[in-house]
């Protein structure tokens, strides 16, 4: 005898609902599509990492002036690049696409997984819809990041622990549950060298299975006197979650140390993260126990008022700015409505727990500079479907408190409408700039500022009139690689004194220097070298920007070590015998006084020819010979 299924729960409709959030997506996708390179400079280092490995290099950093085996960023990322680059073209819109299909399908993963654990078809629908217009998680599938790969890795992560059945674990019966643990195996190993904070979804896996193998010891050895077969499979559950938290942990351990060995061999004796993670806002170390207080309260205090409600209802903030009432009241209400969504879940609300717990109990601790939308992009899926699922269950409980049950379709259109009226007004707002921005197909000063634009000329500039064998030092070197077509380059330091800096533009044989005043650390590190310290060693080539006094131009300079003046010297003025080369290739040998060329000396032109001797006063031959 059939039954009649509500058309709601039928496959068909389903697929309806899969078709719609499918166009929406690709409307959406396509409009706040930007062709335009982002210019953080970490999706430089992918593409050139992915690159290298592509190219049978291995990961190493081919954007420096010495290659050299690459140490900080995982390699996770890279390497999907590099698979991609041995399929399709390997230009920057590639990859950009790319990323959209990951979001795309961690969209389509999160419709099945939120539905199963809420037991709800329309409010993980709107939750997709709402996905299909996040401007921040748009954004990041845009751009050449590790943000949508580690998205669907953890949607992944939690769809399989969810989906995995333990009772038919490790039997014949149970083929595709032991092909789903592979997987799940594989993406959790995987997904720490994606990112870091991956360490966070891989706790949370082995704490949850950790809870249910002692939830089943503990009533194994309750029961153990009785006999039959509910003992007996207690049993089995007990020793298979074991299993797989020995499986998990052990491929996990034993790939982390074989990394961890490569950085060793590599020149990397600790990870790059844990100088990070010392690290205060002003470069100075974490030293007392009051400077982990402050950090612990400062972020709390951001992600809370912040940080969290941008997340989810996309509100703008200041971040320079101290927290208003009014945002700490909706803080609190929206971790609240969070916090009541992951009590009232049907199925997971442990497994969620945990992993949104931990996520959020590393970025509390980890330093103040590096907080922000960007560092928690995988979990905000879930916290606008908890906020919501949480909004659903209290207008529950508040009919449940007058003895009245609300019916299902009521819930929904309470949801619907506060979603209606409350949050898709924000997410539009938020989504029309950045398809503003995407509207520019290139940087130029209607969409970014002067002296980035500058800068970015000063780079093409180099590119074109210098030769191949120069060596450029710049403040950002991802983005001379980027916009120089290939070209390398290296940094300089930002803080130090002037003999260091010198030396390291010695020791990296630099021919120029770009002073730009896009970052502040050109002009206070390297321009007083050159204007104060050794101006002898710096040649001007060329300007950009600076026609008005209010405005600092961006220069480009040459730059030689074998230039100027080497001898005796009394009061830091030359004074005596001593050798000057001059920029123009000339060098004079002879005497000084007061900083001057005054008495005997020759010149000689670039090739060694003599071309006068005799008396000088003050720089001019006076007396020939």
């Amino acid at each position: 005898m059939k039954t009649n299924i509500p058309i709601y729960k039928s496959r068909y409709f389903q697929y309806i609902l899969l078709l719609i959030i499918t166009v929406f997506f690709i409307s959406s996708y396509s409009k706040i599509y930007d062709v335009k390179p982002d210019l953080n400079g970490d999706n430089i280092y992918y593409y050139s990492l992915g690159k290298a490995l592509s190219e049978g290099k291995g990961f190493t950093d081919i954007m420096s002036f010495n290659e050299k085996p690459h140490t900080h960023f995982p390699p996770g990322y890279p390497v999907f690049i590099a698979g991609i680059m041995k399929i399709f073209p390997s230009d920057y819109n590639t990859f950009k696409v790319v990323n959209g299909v990951l979001l795309y399908l961690s969209i389509i993963l999160l419709f099945f997984l939120l539905r199963k654990i809420s037991a709800n078809t329309l409010l993980p629908f709107i939750c997709c819809l709402l996905y299909c217009m996040d401007a921040d998680i748009l954004r990041y599938a845009t751009i050449i990041m590790s943000e949508m790969l580690f998205l669907l890795c953890t949607v992944i992560t939690i769809y399989l622990v969810l989906k995995i059945d333990m009772k038919q674990l490790f039997s014949k019966q149970g083929i595709k549950d032991n092909i789903l643990l592979v997987i799940l195996i594989f993406i959790i190993n995987y997904i720490y060298f994606i990112r870091t904070i991956g360490t966070s979804i891989i706790l949370a896996v082995l704490f949850y299975f950790g809870l249910l193998f002692l939830k089943k010891g503990i009533g194994y050895i309750k029961n153990r006197k009785t006999k039959g077969t509910d003992l007996v499979v207690a049993r089995n559950l007990m020793l298979k979650y074991g299993l797989v938290i020995l499986l998990i942990t052990g491929t996990f351990l034993g790939a982390k140390t074989a990394w961890d060995i490569r950085n060793r061999k590599a020149g990397l004796p600790h990870s790059d993260y844990l100088n990070d993670f010392k690290k205060k806002p002003n470069g100075q170390k974490m030293a007392t126990w009051d400077d982990w207080s402050n950090r612990i309260k400062n972020n709390s205090n951001t992600y809370l008022t912040k940080w969290v409600p941008s997340s989810v209802l996309s509100t703008s903030y200041d971040i320079n700015k101290k927290s208003t009432p009014s945002e700490w009241f909706r803080g609190i209400c929206i971790a609240a409505l969070i916090i009541l969504g992951l009590i009232r879940l049907k199925q997971g609300s442990l497994l969620l727990f945990l992993y949104l717990s931990i996520t959020m109990a590393v970025l509390i601790v980890w330093p103040e500079q590096y907080g922000g939308l960007r560092y928690f992009i995988g979990i905000i899926p879930f916290f606008i479907f908890l906020f919501l699922y949480g909004l659903q269950e209290a207008v529950v409980l508040l009919f449940a408190l007058r003895k009245k049950q609300i019916p299902a379709l009521a819930q929904g259109l309470a949801v619907t409408l506060f979603v209606l009226f409350l949050m898709i007004p924000q997410y539009t707002k938020a989504f029309n700039e950045e398809k503003g921005m995407a509207r520019h197909k290139t940087w130029n000063t209607q969409n970014i500022s002067n002296s980035f634009v500058e800068f970015k000329s000063a780079i093409e500039w180099c590119a074109k009139n210098l030769p191949d064998t120069a060596r450029v030092i710049c403040r950002k070197p991802e983005l001379f690689y980027l916009f120089s077509n290939g070209h390398k380059s290296t940094s300089f330091s930002q803080y130090g004194k002037p003999e260091a800096i010198f030396n390291s533009l010695v020791n990296n044989r630099a021919t120029h220097v770009i002073i730009d005043h896009w970052f502040r650390h050109a002009y206070v590190t390297l321009y007083p070298l050159i204007t104060d310290h050794y101006p002898d060693n710096f040649k001007f080539i060329c300007q950009f920007g600076g026609k008005t006094s209010q405005e600092a131009p961006t220069l480009i300079f040459e730059f030689n070590p074998d230039w100027g003046y080497k001898g005796e010297k009394i009061d830091g003025k030359r004074q005596g015998q001593g050798k000057l080369v001059m920029q123009d290739g000339r060098v004079y040998i002879g005497t000084f006084k007061d900083n001057q060329i005054n008495g005997y000396g020759e010149l000689f032109d670039p090739k060694g020819g003599l071309i006068a001797k005799g008396i000088w006063e003050n720089n001019s031959l006076a007396k020939p010979q």
